[in-house]
């Protein structure tokens, strides 16, 4: 059992189509970074709309 087998189940599916994405493009060796930032506020909702976020 890998260790997202193990610990986060439900995303296997999603793991393996980005692994199959990357491996089509031979970046299966690459790091990357991600970041997730939420606007609560609303106050960036026209950065939104027009695509700039």
């Amino acid at each position: 059992m890998t260790k997202i087998e193990s610990h986060a189940l439900g995303l296997l599916g999603l793991v393996k189509k980005a692994w199959l994405g990357l491996s089509q493009h031979g970046l299966e060796g690459e790091r990357a970074k991600a970041a997730l930032c939420l606007d609560h506020s609303g106050s960036m909702r026209t950065l939104y709309a027009k695509g700039f976020v």
